[in-house]
C-alpha cells in the first residue's frame, strides 16, 4: 500500500462578491482516494465542509458549496437568491486526502480565497472597466 501525497496542492483564489471560487488538488497513492475540503476557524484550526448553503457566515448563509468531499471544491455566491459572498468566507481552504494506509489523511496546504470588492465586472482584475460597469449598472438601476 502507499500512503497518499498531494502532488498538487490548491492555488490562491481571488473572485467577487457575486462570484465563485474553485479550488483543486492532484493526489496519488493507493486507491480508493477519499477527499474532505475544509475551512480554517481560527489560525491554524480546520473543520469540515458540507455541500449545501453554508450555516457558517455571519452572512445569512449567502455561499453554495459544493465537492466538499471530491478533490474540486467550488464556493459560490448564491445570486439566484441575492446573496453574495463575504468577508466570512475569505479564509483559508485545504484538504484533507484519505486512504487505507492513512485513514487520519495527509492535509494539502491551505489556499486563501480574496473576495475583491472593487472587481464589479468580474474578469478577475481591477481596471477603468470596473467603473464604467459601475456607472452602466447604476444608471439602469441595479
Amino acid at each position: 500500500m502507499i500512503i497518499p501525497v498531494v502532488s498538487q496542492q490548491p492555488s490562491p483564489v481571488s473572485t467577487s462578491p457575486a462570484g465563485a471560487a474553485s479550488f483543486s488538488v492532484t493526489a496519488t497513492g493507493s486507491i480508493p482516494l477519499t477527499y474532505r475540503w475544509q475551512r480554517e476557524t481560527t489560525p491554524g484550526t480546520f473543520v469540515n465542509l458540507f455541500n449545501g448553503r453554508t450555516t457558517w457566515d455571519d452572512c445569512g448563509g449567502s455561499a453554495l458549496v459544493f465537492g466538499s468531499t471530491t478533490r474540486s471544491l467550488i464556493i459560490a455566491a448564491d445570486t439566484a437568491n441575492g446573496l453574495m459572498l463575504c468577508s466570512a468566507h475569505a479564509i483559508q481552504y485545504r484538504c484533507i486526502v484519505t486512504n487505507a494506509c492513512v485513514p487520519q489523511g495527509v492535509a494539502s496546504q491551505p489556499a486563501t480565497l480574496t473576495i475583491c470588492i472593487a472587481d464589479v465586472n468580474q474578469d478577475g482584475g481591477i481596471t477603468g472597466d470596473d467603473i464604467a460597469f459601475f456607472f452602466i449598472r447604476f444608471e439602469e438601476g441595479c
